[in-house]
């Protein structure tokens, strides 16, 4: 995993990445990422779209950062 501040386009020129794939649960995610997209792409960084399915609308990326923190600290 890596971590970083500041703006994401600007880690992903650092990387060398070209491309942010996103996720999206709802209408107002895209309303969103749409202004973030527009911002990235002034930058030289293009944006994928990817729609949640539907079982997985109601969960956050906050959520599964708890999740995944959560089952790491799991003895083995």
């Amino acid at each position: 995993m890596d971590t970083w501040t500041g703006l994401t386009a600007a880690y992903c020129l650092r990387r060398g990445a070209t491309v942010i794939v996103r996720g999206l649960r709802s209408a107002a995610d895209l309303r969103h990422e749409h202004q973030l997209a527009a911002m990235n792409e002034q930058l030289g960084i293009q944006t994928v779209w990817l729609p949640s399915r539907p079982q997985l609308v109601a969960t956050s990326s906050t959520v599964a950062r708890a999740y995944r923190s959560a089952q790491s600290a799991r003895p083995s």
